[in-house]
């Protein structure tokens, strides 16, 4: 992977944490998202900051029911491979009410094996007082509001439990590999990501006894509201990936293309530079749309349009 897009989305991420702070609604809730060192040395290779005193999100939940975990996750990557093959038939034709309701069953199935409080008694583990257990709660619920609309916004996907690391001393989240970002675990991935960022019930039990409603929502919508404002800010740090293009982005550009069997709409040619402007203007209307607070669907729907593995 070309670690430029990993320092860009850090770029990106240090703007959006210099809104925030100047949010009063965000700055009292201390709503930011927590960033670390790249530097690409080549096209290749680089170096990353170890973020200290934290361990994956598997690791977290795993060791507290390693048996059930494991068939658990055995069950979900059965399920991930027959989806793929069960994906494209959907273009064939259109699937009847009883393979959606057998779909939810196999994933309701799965989800059995483990416990919905694994992930909590892990992180409430840390905690030692009754106040403390308040503070490791509240400064997760802080950090996961606002990572999880950072990357709904800079469309950051593949967000498996390897890829969110959780702090050991505080209770807060890390996002970590951001080899696919602005939409592309949508349009490039064998099975398409249609949510908008991850929330599972191992992480909203955290919450308990209140919900996502209560320590989630409001401060996602002053997270949003923020960025919405200062969008014109994020989109001119963005202008740097438009000005010099990673090498990701050239290669998934032309993987597009190519699946796609025919000039993309708008390319005003099938040569590498129109390509590339036409995938570029692609995901610029999808940041668009999203800083303009068009409804998630509606944007997922228009990524889905340039997908590799859709026909929309």
């Amino acid at each position: 992977e070309d670690l430029r897009q990993d320092e860009r989305v850090q770029q990106v991420l240090n703007t959006v944490n210099q809104v925030l702070a100047l949010d009063p609604e965000c700055a009292q809730r201390r709503l930011t998202v927590r960033t670390y060192a790249v530097v690409p040395v080549s096209k290749g290779a680089g170096i990353l900051e170890w973020v200290q005193n934290t361990l994956p999100l598997q690791d977290c939940i795993k060791p507290i029911e390693p048996d059930r975990f494991n068939k658990a996750d055995s069950e979900y990557k059965q399920m991930y491979r027959d989806g793929i093959q069960a994906y494209h038939a959907v273009w064939e034709k259109k699937p009847s009410a009883a393979q959606h309701a057998k779909t939810i069953e196999k994933f309701q199935r799965a989800q059995a094996h483990l416990p919905p409080d694994c992930f909590r008694r892990s992180l409430l583990a840390l905690a030692h007082t009754p106040q403390a257990v308040l503070t490791v709660r509240g400064n997760f619920a802080a950090s996961v509001a606002a990572m999880s609309i950072s990357h709904y916004i800079l469309g950051i996907g593949d967000r498996h439990l390897s890829n969110t690391l959780v702090s050991t001393g505080r209770g807060e989240v890390v996002g970590i590999d951001f080899g696919h970002a602005f939409g592309s675990a949508t349009t490039l991935l064998p099975l398409p990501e249609l949510i908008p960022f991850r929330l599972t019930r191992q992480m909203t039990a955290v919450l308990e006894p209140l919900d996502a409603q209560g320590l989630l929502k409001r401060s996602m919508t002053f997270v949003m509201r923020a960025l919405r404002r200062n969008r014109h800010l994020l989109k001119q740090t963005m202008d740097i990936f438009i000005a010099d293009p990673t090498v990701d982005w050239k290669a998934n550009a032309q993987r597009q293309a190519k699946a796609l069997h025919a000039r993309p709409a708008g390319a005003k040619a099938t040569d590498s530079a129109d390509i590339l402007d036409w995938a570029i203007a692609a995901k610029t209307e999808a940041l668009d749309m999203k800083l303009k607070g068009e409804h998630a669907g509606r944007v997922i729907l228009r990524e889905m349009r340039d997908s590799s593995n859709a026909k929309v």
